[in-house]
């Protein structure tokens, strides 16, 4: 979950799309909310997806944009463990309900065509190689020594797998991460 100021950005937000009468001045808020740059972490990019889910994307400065990217290089999701590959891919899907589209930068082998992308493309593709992972270890998580039947946790252990799953197949599904 966010923490620091990523998290007070995230909470203003929120009031400002459910409840902005209890700001005393919105507009200058929202200012704030505009120019605050979230962290580069996980904590960070969830504050930044939960801010552009409450605001729309436009509230975002672009720069901030690109921290909604799911990564689909060949190289970095090989980088990615099984944990952060399953929260990655609900990223891009929460991203990809917000109709953001991204690039593949030049000269980056990607497991979409690109050049251009959206959440739900990286989505199905960060899911097959969690799959293809699967299938090579016989466990959604590979990469730790506790069994899958432990791994409880709702945001990336296995009940966040098949609620993954479940979003690829029924866009309707609320995501966990933003808390909807």
């Amino acid at each position: 979950m966010p923490g620091g100021p990523d998290s007070v950005a995230a909470a203003l937000a929120r009031t400002l799309g459910e409840a902005p009468h209890l700001l005393d001045d919105p507009d200058a808020v929202r200012g704030r909310v505009r120019a605050h740059r979230f962290d580069i972490t996980r904590s960070g990019r969830l504050a930044c997806l939960e801010t552009a889910v409450c605001l729309g994307a436009d509230a975002l400065d672009s720069r901030q944009m690109g921290l909604l990217a799911a990564p689909v290089g060949e190289a970095q999701v090989a980088r990615l463990g099984a944990r952060a590959l399953v929260a990655t891919a609900g990223e891009a899907l929460t991203a990809a309900e917000l109709g953001l589209v991204h690039s593949l930068p030049d000269g980056v082998r990607g497991l979409v065509p690109g050049p251009f992308y959206d959440g739900r493309e990286a989505a199905t593709a960060l899911v097959g190689e969690l799959i293809r992972r699967r299938r090579a270890t016989g466990s959604w998580y590979g990469d730790r020594v506790a069994d899958d039947r432990v791994a409880l946790g709702v945001l990336d252990g296995t009940p966040a797998v098949g609620l993954l799953l479940l979003r690829l197949l029924d866009p309707a599904t609320a995501p966990i991460a933003t808390l909807r």
